[in-house]
């Protein structure tokens, strides 16, 4: 079946990136046509930046101050993050907008909404964008439409009555709805009037052994990998100090403009690390994949919510400090994770995870499959009042 995939730009995110590039494989190996929608809306539109030139062009004319005219923002892809979509990823044309025409012409039967923070209501200035991550574009297809792992990433709602009367009406439209926490079981019911199950992130359907296939190693040894969203110096520093109380070497790499290796090379620094330090959901997951001992910085402004309830699942919630300050050289030198009981669990998420996606796109309900869940004795008894 082709199934169409929609999920956050694609750009320079190695998470971001990772979770749809594991999305698309596992649905290959359940028999399926994936394909991504490479939507990579602007970063302001044409009417706002001519606006601004306007304003510019009249404070220039009365000489009140010397404005500075403006380019239009575009962004462009790096080429090592270029090269790991075509050689893995099946993507359509980069698109400006999401629209039911790119559904017709790729020949979608099937959509699946999923994964990361795509239903996080403060990451969309754009409201046109963010309720077409709900499908909106799609209200004429007649196919199946699914959440798979989708994510609010916080606990409230964050949006006006009249938008989630809107929402109401869009996820009503959805055949089988899954979120990545616990909590958007909650949202999705309390707010939204409809049933969800909690489902593993789609980089957890993937095995070690999966992505060690792309994995570049590094060609050193011996050093904390500080993985972290929005380098600061404060917090460099620290994994420095750490590192060096533990007789280790640093290396420090970040995301989106402060991305500057490969996916593969990412891969490698996490899988090769004596240790990291991260503030990254996905960097956690990675971390628990390769086996790396880790600790976790919450991130306040990017989410907490999955950080919390990924932890609480594999019962690592110590692993995880509120502020950088916290993180204590003995946190990475005393390795008390049980690594096979890690395993286990994010064996029996995996299963779940596929067995959801297999369901769905058979057409079954998120009750039905919940039921399913129950008798054969996956589902999660936090979630098992569908």
């Amino acid at each position: 079946m082709k199934v169409a995939i929609v999920t956050h730009k694609l750009l320079h995110n190695y998470g971001g990136v990772l979770q749809a590039y594991a999305l698309q494989k596992a649905l290959r190996e359940l028999g399926h046509n994936p394909i991504g929608i490479d939507c990579v809306p602007p970063l302001m539109s044409r009417h706002r930046y001519l606006l601004a030139n306007i304003k510019t062009l009249c404070f220039r004319m009365i000489g009140k101050y010397n404005r500075k005219w403006i380019s239009f923002p575009i962004e462009e892809r790096k080429d090592f993050f270029k090269d790991f979509y075509n050689k893995y990823m099946a993507l359509t044309p980069i698109c400006k907008k999401y629209t039911y025409s790119v559904l017709k012409q790729i020949g979608a039967k099937a959509i699946i909404v999923g994964s990361d923070q795509v239903w996080r209501s403060s990451f969309y200035s754009d409201r046109g964008l963010y309720m077409d991550m709900f499908l909106r574009f799609a209200l004429k297809f007649k196919g199946l439409k699914i959440a798979y792992a989708a994510s609010f990433g916080i606990v409230n709602l964050e949006v006006s009555k009249k938008e989630q009367y809107l929402l109401q009406y869009l996820i009503s439209k959805f055949t089988a709805i899954s979120t990545r926490e616990l909590s958007g079981v909650y949202l999705c019911k309390q707010h939204l009037k409809v049933d969800a199950l909690h489902i593993c992130d789609p980089t957890i359907l993937l095995t070690r052994k999966d992505y060690m296939q792309l994995t570049e190693k590094p060609t050193y040894t011996d050093y904390i990998f500080g993985y972290i969203l929005d380098i600061e110096p404060v917090t460099e520093g620290v994994i420095k100090k750490i590192a060096k109380q533990l007789g280790l070497q640093v290396r420090i790499e970040g995301a989106e403009s402060s991305a500057y290796i490969s996916i593969e090379r990412w891969l490698g620094m996490i899988e090769g690390a004596t240790a990291m330090i991260t503030n990254s959901f996905h960097g956690t997951v990675f971390a628990l994949i390769t086996h790396t001992p880790f600790i976790v910085i919450a991130h306040e402004e990017r989410g907490t919510e999955r950080l919390c309830s990924l932890l609480n699942s594999l019962d690592l919630n110590e692993r995880m400090v509120t502020d950088n300050v916290y993180i204590k050289a003995y946190m990475l030198k005393e390795y008390n994770i049980d690594w096979e009981k890690i395993d286990k669990k994010l064996e029996t998420m995996r299963v779940v995870g596929k067995r959801f996606l297999e369901e769905a796109l058979c057409g079954k309900t998120t009750k039905e499959i919940a039921q399913i869940f129950l008798r054969e004795k996956l589902l999660d008894s936090l979630t098992s009042n569908l």
